[in-house]
């Protein structure tokens, strides 16, 4: 007398592993009983469906009451894997996570800022199928120029942000590392506006029918020297200018000055609000 299993009555489903990363396989297996807990009849369909990846098949027969089928996935994230026969179904979680970082980049805003200002940097790491790493993973800062918030900085969302100032003028060549892989990005502080103004005059005193060099320097409120192309405007009160204005080169700019008249001259140089005198 033979004993045949009844109707599917329990299912049950189970992913192994249930964890994994991004890009690699999980088994997933349905069991189902009849209302004896006998496994049902080899070859009964079991269909199973996914939130997310993909399946090696939508249906999968038993045997032995069990029926398997593989999830992979190459999108970091929670997959809901449904098996269903008649009207009963399961469903199992599987998490895949991340893979170590393949790929970094790094970026400035503002790129070009005046000295004594801060720029955000903000590296951004993914893996191998370009999810973003797992949060948390550290990644660390280097500059040739200026100061860093901090050397190293976790990521969220995939990325990592510190601040870079500087009171110095000039181009920072910021790096940004994580195991093997490295990113640069440069960031320009330029000069800022003009703050302390200087006139020297060489020879300051000298024969008449002879040339004077005046030269105004001109630096930021950190010492910078001024943006090269600030005009600079002379006046005399004895004698004549190569010119009423030059622009700076350096930070300074400079005109001489001639006379054939005996005398003191007063000469003038001016940049904004700022004068001095030589």
């Amino acid at each position: 007398v033979t004993f045949t299993p009844g109707a599917p009555f329990t299912l049950t489903l189970t992913a192994a592993p249930s964890t994994l990363p991004a890009g690699n396989s999980s088994a997933l297996t349905a069991t189902a009983t009849d209302q004896y807990g006998n496994p049902v009849a080899n070859g009964t369909p079991i269909s199973f469906t996914t939130s997310l990846g993909t399946l090696s098949s939508g249906t999968a027969a038993t045997g032995g009451g069990s029926a398997s089928v593989t999830l992979s996935s190459a999108i970091a994230g929670v997959a809901t894997v449904t098996a269903a026969v008649g009207s009963l179904s399961a469903t199992a979680l599987v998490t895949f996570t991340p893979g170590a970082p393949f790929t970094l980049t790094l970026t400035a805003a503002p790129s070009t800022l005046p000295a004594g200002n801060s720029s955000a940097l903000t590296a951004t790491a993914t893996d191998q199928y370009g999810n973003p790493v797992a949060n948390g993973t550290p990644i660390s800062f280097t500059t040739s120029l200026g100061t860093l918030s901090s050397g190293t900085a976790a990521t969220g969302g995939g990325s990592a942000s510190v601040t870079l100032s500087s009171a110095i003028a000039g181009v920072a060549t910021v790096t940004a590392a994580v195991g093997s892989l490295s990113a640069t990005a440069q960031v320009t502080f330029t000069p800022g506006a003009p703050f302390t103004l200087t006139l020297t005059a060489a020879p300051s005193t000298l024969p008449a029918g002879n040339s004077s060099a005046l030269t105004a320097t001109a630096t930021d409120q950190y010492g910078n020297p001024v943006a090269n192309g600030t005009p600079i405007s002379f006046t005399t009160s004895l004698g004549t200018l190569s010119s009423g204005t030059a622009a700076t080169g350096g930070g300074s700019a400079s005109v001489t000055l001639s006379s054939a008249i005996a005398g003191v001259a007063t000469v003038t140089a001016a940049v904004g609000s700022l004068s001095a005198t030589a």
